[in-house]
């Protein structure tokens, strides 16, 4: 989006959902931009709304830069000749994307986390009183809240979680303002280590959900970046140096895949040491322990995924990267990988680990914006 932003000669609107109720296809946060043309990047929806926002939000944003639109999908009937009926509501923040780069462009804060890796917060006015002095649309980063404690902590308390709520304010001349604050978290960060013809469709596919995807093979002949055109990186990783590059982290996930006994024991070695949200191997449990056992180590680690991937009876290269990265997938939502119509609640419900169980003990006027019952 951000390459799209500064490409275009004309003016761009961006769409946010900011909140969602009943059935709904994204989750609060998720983006479109709209181009000058009618194109767009992204989707706010199962394709229910993208056309006729392409074609109506510029009209939409033409008298005010920022415009809270709320659509109700909950009946089959046409919604303004939408043709609806996924089965809950969504608000949808309309903003005419301005030119200024400052702390609080959505596109250049989520472009300042993708490139530091750590996450960060932003809030934007949906709802404004008269005494308050905001508007609609108007938007705050954490550097530039000083005026305003109550919505500092808030936006603190959304890095500190990591998802997505809007709340009501309830102090001072802020008091009955609505504000939707926004977690902005870097993206998936996968490493393949071994560039073997079976890692390709797990880059191809973990670059299609929208991973930055590294490739790490000993053989520089493998490690070419004409054989994983999808990859953000491919590196001939001669020793432990090549990774003193890469910020790994808790959204940083790495399966070893080199079928090189020799390869797979040294990148195992290095990454069992690294903070990773997701660390699997290839191929048996047994294997698997014979590397540790090389290591020194004679039990299987609790946070080693061997074998890797999920029980879906894969047995093609591309059905063998389906099975992994559903694995990743589920690990990093903190969900177990079982089938959707087992599960209690809302789909899109959050699982809450650690800390963030504390968000229990918010205040009720704090919401969050998809009737999960997280707050």
């Amino acid at each position: 989006m951000m390459a799209a932003w500064k490409g275009t000669g004309g003016v761009c609107v961006l769409a946010t959902v900011v909140g969602t109720r009943g059935s709904s296809y994204r989750s609060p946060g998720a983006r479109m931009l709209i181009l000058p043309d009618g194109a767009r990047i992204g989707a706010v929806s199962g394709g229910c709304l993208e056309g006729e926002l392409c074609r109506r939000a510029h009209w939409w944003t033409s008298e005010s830069p920022a415009v809270l639109k709320t659509f109700d999908t909950s009946t089959q009937d046409d919604n303004e000749g939408f043709g609806l009926g996924c089965g809950g509501g969504i608000d949808l923040l309309l903003e005419r994307m301005p030119s200024e780069a400052t702390a609080a462009h959505p596109l250049l804060a989520q472009q300042r986390v993708t490139e530091s890796r750590e996450a960060a917060a932003l809030a934007v006015v949906l709802e404004a009183t008269a005494s308050s002095g905001l508007r609609v649309g108007e938007r705050f980063a954490r550097e530039d809240v000083q005026r305003y404690p109550e919505i500092g902590a808030l936006l603190e308390r959304v890095v500190e979680i990591g998802y997505s709520f809007t709340a009501e304010l309830g102090e001072g001349a802020l008091a009955g303002c609505r504000v939707f604050f926004e977690s902005l978290t870097p993206p998936e960060q996968m490493l393949v280590c071994g560039a073997g013809m079976d890692a390709q469709p797990v880059v191809a596919q973990a670059a299609a959900l929208g991973w930055s995807v590294v490739v790490l093979d000993q053989r520089a002949d493998f490690a070419r970046a004409t054989r994983f055109p999808e990859a953000a990186r491919v590196i001939a990783a001669k020793d432990a140096a090549a990774l003193s590059g890469l910020r790994l982290d808790a959204r940083t996930a790495a399966i070893v895949m080199s079928h090189s006994f020799a390869q797979d024991t040294f990148f195992l070695e290095s990454l069992l040491a690294q903070p990773l949200g997701y660390l699997g191997v290839l191929g048996s449990r047994r294997r698997t322990l014979d590397l540790l056992a090389r290591l020194g180590r004679d039990a299987m680690p609790a946070e080693l995924h061997a074998p890797a991937g999920l029980d879906i009876g894969a047995e093609t290269p591309e059905q063998i990267a389906l099975s992994i990265l559903s694995e990743v997938q589920a690990t990093f939502a903190g969900r177990p990988g079982g089938a959707l119509r087992e599960r209690d609640g809302s789909i899109h419900g959050r699982e809450l680990r650690g800390e963030a169980r504390d968000a229990a003990d918010e205040p009720a006027r704090i919401r969050t914006s998809n009737d999960c019952g997280l707050l």
